[in-house]
């Protein structure tokens, strides 16, 4: 069993709260389910990155703001670190508070979880950076699709808000965190209508995928083209289980990542990061670099699509050493402060190494 230590404060606020929270998140007795069960796809058989046999990435999660005095703006950042910690033991108080303080911490007005095919409120929100972000979080944390949220208009079940999802997405809006959170809930569910009346499918999905993350200047998409191929990286883990993919467009996936881990393994620097640029094969490896929280950030963003990933699919080690390294010296570095203000950078690079 793993076990971690939680500031000697944050964990007694934590404890005495745990009872007033506990209504925050109840899981339905309903005998209704899809076809693969309540619960979303794990990712129990990745294996883990190679690294140093000093690094310890679960000492970092030591720096990490507790469930309690999280801000809200880190919430989902923090629950999508710990989640493959906290999957391996889901009895724990600590597992159970997480997914309660998350939940419970929604500002009055902040209904960004449903979309606007459900609410006329808008989907900007301090809760999350990136549009379907919490509920890919809720995802990757195992929660439930029978468990309740708690709003100020009632009490709505995850499944509702993955419908809510499903109606939300388009292609010509930011679609990537909606995706993992429909692909890890409703694998089976091969394509549906969204609020346009549009088909959506994982097979369009992917194939608007492979269009950006083949695309040059990958810099000009969020967080660097990383969360293109984090999207991929876990529909890529859903194939193997469920074979949503046709075999042309699990060869073309299959060669995207080929080509990403070639770029990457010539474009690290010295240090064993990457910045904003790693896709431009004609820029000069000695180029300034970009600041320390941008290569941070981009490098852990990488670790964690390249987890998801076969082992024999992956950069060269010695690559994956040096970026492990970067990033677990980084983030030690980091002052409590500094951890606050850019749990973004700090958190991506640990979570891939928690697995």
């Amino acid at each position: 069993m793993y076990r971690w230590t939680i500031n000697v404060i944050g964990f007694a606020v934590a404890l005495s709260s745990f009872l007033l929270l506990w209504n925050c998140v109840a899981p339905r007795q309903s005998k209704q389910q899809t076809g693969q069960g309540t619960t979303p796809i794990d990712f129990d058989d990745l294996t883990p990155l190679p690294r140093s046999p000093e690094l310890n990435p679960n000492r970092l999660l030591e720096k990490a703001p507790t469930a309690c005095d999280a801000s809200p703006a880190a919430l989902s950042h923090l629950v999508r670190t710990w989640a493959p910690v906290l999957r391996r033991d889901k009895s724990t108080l600590d597992y159970q508070l997480w997914l309660q303080k998350i939940v419970s911490e929604l500002p009055e007005d902040d209904y960004s979880l449903r979309m606007p095919s459900s609410l006329n409120r808008p989907t900007e929100s301090s809760i999350q950076s990136h549009k379907g972000q919490l509920l890919s979080a809720f995802a990757e944390a195992g929660l439930p699709l029978d468990s309740t949220i708690r709003f100020d208009l009632g009490r709505p079940s995850v499944q509702s808000l993955v419908h809510d999802a499903q109606l939300s997405i388009r292609l010509d809006h930011e679609y990537e965190w909606l995706t993992v959170a429909l692909a890890l809930y409703q694998p089976t569910t091969s394509e549906w209508k969204n609020s346009q009346g549009e088909t959506v499918s994982w097979e369009l999905i992917t194939s608007d995928l492979l269009q950006k993350a083949r695309s040059r200047g990958q810099s000009r998409f969020a967080c660097a083209g990383t969360h293109t191929l984090q999207t991929l990286a876990v529909l890529a883990h859903v194939d193997r289980k469920h074979e949503i993919w046709r075999e042309a467009t699990r060869d073309e996936v299959i060669a995207t990542f080929e080509w990403a881990c070639q770029r990457l393994e010539k474009r690290q620097l010295p240090d064993g990061s990457w910045d904003a640029d790693w896709d431009f094969s004609t820029r000069m490896i000695t180029a300034q670099r970009s600041n320390f929280l941008t290569r941070l950030r981009v490098t852990g963003h990488h670790l964690e699509w390249i987890v998801m990933l076969p082992a024999n699919a992956r950069p060269a080690e010695e690559v994956l050493i040096r970026a492990a390294d970067f990033v677990t010296k980084g983030a030690d570095r980091m002052s409590r402060v500094e951890l606050e203000e850019n749990v973004c950078a700090w958190s991506h690079g640990i979570r891939a190494l928690c697995f």
